[in-house]
């Protein structure tokens, strides 16, 4: 090992992970050039766009960002944008400590600010932003009540020093049409961080065009006041490049498989001539290892003749011209013969085509099954991840209740053969605990008469040792923990977690299965609704390294900043998975200060899929779109709570209101929160009009006819109640909330007015109200050959049943059903486009009569108080089904958090409304239990 040769060799296959600046101890890294430019640009208040991979260090830019704008006289205040409420925790939890707890969050579960100061960051999700900041209910709590500011609702307005937009191409993404407003209405510098993408400059053209718009002043002398300049930074090399595997399964003679085999896929095995020679850029991604480049150079130098090979494309060669005297080779080194190998790997591939299709042919995977649920093939590749070293890791499979049954099946597993290797491993936990509480009490002079078996015997008729809760007697055996020894967790801290939960209302004990995976090291992570208080504990955890496996659809996808080491794609996921996606996914292994090396496995993908993902186009960002039919309205509410706007203020028929208004507003001088110049603004030219090279400023005008023919404003301002004018915009779903409004007289008429309080708390009314509701919002299909709603509710008759109808549930049905067709007449009768018109239709248009068949199970589930899903329910059923209940949760919570305000015509639904929230609140708890719910086959 003394000769250059043999060094370079060794660095490259045995010290990849700790080639110059990676190092096992020392995680300090120097800045770039790239992001001293950006910072000088921040220091000079000046905006910014920097493209940049995963983990390539955008999230200093950010943090200096807040921290520089904090530190200004003026105590200024970042508006800090993020995609997903688990980075909003991450980022908040460390700039909570930063900024001395003056931190504001908002997302779609929580709204909170520190009343005792002033915020100093607002960080929160674009959708949950914009709605706070609107402050289109205009007071609540206790700025209501005692006139001071309320935690829970946020101080509105967009007047911020800066603004931080974080993974900028998700304006592609579910909430990229409110992050783009947020843009366009947010009156400061901006530092926007993206992925890489492939129209960088066109994307920082756009923010050129919308910071202009804003500056665009005229001084004193009419002259316009000089434009900003917005800075582009493109920076395209990770810093630890990801070294991929595939999972291959090893069969027995009877065909079964016997094992799991981590295989190394090279990234040559995409590299086709024809990407080679037109390509560049794709090529350009596809990075390699340091062993991915001498496993190359070996196969170069077994197959082409040594006459077509240069001195240089020798890894010894290239890098002893390199190479100080301490013989070091850096990653930066590796990376510039990474580019080396590409360019002479397009050049044999057009001199030599027979030998490098050769070449790149030896390096295909071997054949590989594609599977949708991989979950019995985890255990097995998992204990190979563990022998490798490559946890912690991060699993991704997009089918929220897929990833649930991957936890379940690996938790089962690992008991499963803890019990079967040691049977007796609970029982002697529990013997040994007896054992020493006796002896604590021979110490202490407490001992008694009773004998072992006398304890066992009262152990078996419910009695409880109170002496036993000092030992640990639920810990797993270690040889099935996957986290490492140093990193698991205590029963104690485990009692914490318990405790903290139950708090939140999240009944678990040390038996659950949440509980008792994190004791195992793997945990769960996804956007289902419920346990909230548990995905904060998994995020804590896995900040500091104790879990060794966390399961996730895509809530752990973006921009989260934890210690993986690994990345799993779990399974074929289809369409869904998409390039961008599972770029961002693989982002979250080997982050920059965090580890040395980052790996992706590939489970369950045949060769076609991985391949597509390895290539996967650099995306455009062109956005969602961000304008909607009822724009309009969003500005009639704002003007509606100025008071200082004479003509459209709302609330001079209640003083109190009013007056707690005036109070707020000259204190947080918020109003109005949306201005005249605001709205053209969000409902002008988009980011997509603007890569199109068009311009479109005349939607405003047509949200405009759009309100005015719905009866919801009009040339002055509101022209309908302000409580269902609020309730309508913040449903941010446009045929719900205009169908849902148009009910609202018939909802009150039948369920409040000149009703008794015994008649509105009774199951019969909300069983009614819910039918209504239903009908009016859940336009789902009946299956063909299932019993209908209708039919369900005996309205009309099923073939067989000999039920006789229900005539006042006709009625009823029937009023319902004939105002769903007048909305519709009405949206028919704008003089708009028919796309406009049919983005305020119902999915399933009205009939007349009993109109089309729809389906019960929604209803039937939340009558019947069904606890979980049917056992026949498919897991696509059980999605479905699930995600239907839990948007009729938000509807009921959004109308009833408007409704209720005390200067509305419908303040007495909120009881109904009320009511069918905290239903459906049970009954997603009972899904939440069942999809949780796993026995213990340790347990003695």
């Amino acid at each position: 090992m003394s000769s250059k040769k043999n060094l370079i060799s060794f660095q490259l296959l045995e010290m990849n992970d700790r080639l110059p600046p990676l190092s096992r101890y020392n995680r300090k890294f120097r800045l770039e050039d790239w992001q001293c430019a950006v910072l000088e640009a921040i220091d000079n208040r000046s905006s910014a766009v920097v493209c940049a991979p995963t983990s390539s260090g955008k999230t200093l830019l950010s943090t200096y960002t807040c921290k520089s704008v904090a530190d200004m006289e003026s105590n200024g205040t970042v508006l800090f944008v993020l995609p997903s409420e688990v980075l909003v925790w991450q980022v908040a939890s460390t700039y909570y400590q930063f900024f001395k707890g003056n931190v504001t969050i908002c997302t779609d579960q929580i709204q909170f600010q520190e009343i005792t100061g002033d915020a100093q960051v607002y960080i929160g999700t674009p959708l949950a932003l914009e709605k706070a900041l609107t402050k289109a209910r205009g007071v609540a709590g206790q700025e209501m009540t005692k006139g001071e500011r309320e935690f829970m609702v946020l101080d509105g307005g967009f007047n911020f020093e800066y603004l931080v937009l974080d993974e900028v191409h998700t304006l592609n993404g579910p909430e990229g049409d409110a992050l783009q407003r947020i843009i366009q209405c947010t009156q400061c510098p901006i530092l926007a961080l993206s992925a890489t993408i492939g129209n960088a400059v066109q994307l920082r053209d756009w923010f050129k065009n919308v910071v202009d718009r804003h500056l665009k002043t005229i001084d004193a002398n009419g002259n316009p006041a000089d434009k900003n300049e917005v800075l582009l930074k493109e920076y395209f090399a990770r810093f630890i490049n990801l070294q991929r595997y595939i999972v291959a399964e090893q069969k027995g003679k009877d065909g079964k498989v016997t094992r799991h085999n981590l295989v190394k896929l090279h990234p040559i095995a995409a590299l086709t001539p024809e990407r080679l020679k037109n390509e560049p850029d794709l090529v350009a991604s596809l990075s390699m290892t340091p062993y991915d480049m001498m496993d190359l150079w070996k196969r170069l130098k077994a197959i082409f003749p040594s006459t077509v090979l240069d001195d240089m494309d020798d890894p010894d060669k290239f890098f002893s011209a390199q190479v100080d005297e301490t013989k070091r080779i850096t990653l930066n080194q590796t990376k510039d013969y990474e580019l080396r190998l590409k360019a002479r790997l397009a050049t044999l591939s057009q001199s030599h085509p027979d030998l490098y299709e050769k070449l790149r042919i030896a390096k295909l995977p071997p054949p590989i099954e594609a599977k949708h649920d991989v979950s019995d093939s985890l255990y097995s590749v998992l204990q190979e991840m563990k022998k490798s070293e490559l946890l912690p890791a991060v699993a991704f499979q997009l089918d929220t209740y897929g990833a649930f049954n991957m936890f379940k099946k690996l938790l089962n597993r690992l008991e499963s053969e803890q019990q079967a290797e040691f049977p007796d491993y609970r029982k002697n936990l529990l013997k040994l605990a007896r054992e020493k509480a006796q002896l604590r009490k021979v110490a202490a002079g407490k001992a008694s008469s009773q004998n072992a078996l006398e304890a066992e015997e009262d152990a078996k008729s419910g009695f409880t040792d109170e002496s036993l809760v000092l030992e640990d007697t639920t810990r797993p055996h270690d040889k099935y923990v996957l986290s490492a020894a140093g990193k698991r967790l205590g029963v104690t801290e485990v009692e914490d977690i318990i405790s903290d939960m139950k708090k939140s209302g999240e009944s678990v004990d040390i038996g659950h299965a949440l509980i008792r995976g994190l004791r195992r090291g793997i945990a769960i992570y996804t956007k289902e609704v419920g346990f909230s208080c548990y995905r904060r504990q998994v995020q804590m955890l896995a900040q500091k390294g104790r879990l060794a496996v966390v399961f996730s659809d895509d809530a752990l996808a973006y921009g989260v900043n934890m210690p993986f080491r690994s990345c799993i794609f779990c399974g074929d996921m289809g369409s869904d998975l998409t390039p961008l996606i599972a770029q961002q996914m693989q982002g979250r292994a080997g982050r920059r200060g965090m580890d040395v090396q980052g790996n992706i496995i590939y489970l369950g993908m045949d060769w076609p899929y991985i391949e597509n993902l390895m290539l996967g186009q650099i995306s455009h960002v062109t956005g969602k779109e961000p304008r909607y039919p009822l724009m309009a309205l969003q500005r009639k509410i704002a003007a509606s709570n100025d008071i200082n706007d004479e003509l459209n203020f709302k609330h001079w028929d209640n003083m109190a209101f009013a007056k707690a208004m005036k109070k707020q507003q000259e204190v947080q001088k918020c109003h109005p929160t949306i201005s005249e110049d605001m709205i053209e603004w969000m409902a002008g030219t988009t980011l997509a009009d603007f890569c199109h090279g068009r311009e479109d400023n005349s939607f405003y005008n047509t949200s405009k006819s759009i309100c005015i023919g719905l009866g919801y404003i009009d040339d002055v301002g509101l022209s309908i109640d302000h409580n269902v004018a609020t309730m309508i915009w913040e449903l941010n779903d446009a045929p719900k909330s205009i169908f849902l409004c148009s009910v609202l007289d018939q909802l009150y008429d039948r369920f409040c007015y000149n009703k008794t309080k015994s008649y509105k708390e009774s199951d019969s009314a909300q069983n009614e109200f819910l039918s209504v509701l239903l009908h009016t919002l859940d336009r789902t299909p009946a299956k063909n050959g299932e019993e209908s709603f209708q039919q369900f509710l005996r309205l009309e008759s099923s073939t067989g049943s000999g039920k006789l109808l229900n005539d006042d549930g006709i009625d009823l049905w029937k009023e319902t059903e004939s105002i769903l067709v007048q909305q519709q007449e009405k949206i028919a009768n704008l003089e708009i486009s028919e796309e406009e018109k049919s983005k305020m239709l119902l999915s399933l248009p009205a009939s007349g009569d009993l109109g089309p068949p729809l389906d019960k199970n929604v209803y039937e589930m939340l009558v019947t108080k069904q606890k979980g899903f049917r056992e026949d329910q498919s897991i696509e059923e059980r999605n479905d089904l699930k995600d239907r209940i839990v948007t009729l949760g938000q509807i009921c919570l959004v109308a009833h958090n408007n409704l209720q305000q005390p200067h509305g015509k419908y303040v007495e639904l909120e009881i109904h409304f009320r009511r069918m929230f905290n239903n459906i609140k049970y009954s997603v708890a009972d899904m939440m239990k069942q999809l949780t719910d796993q026995p213990d086959v340790t347990e003695v």
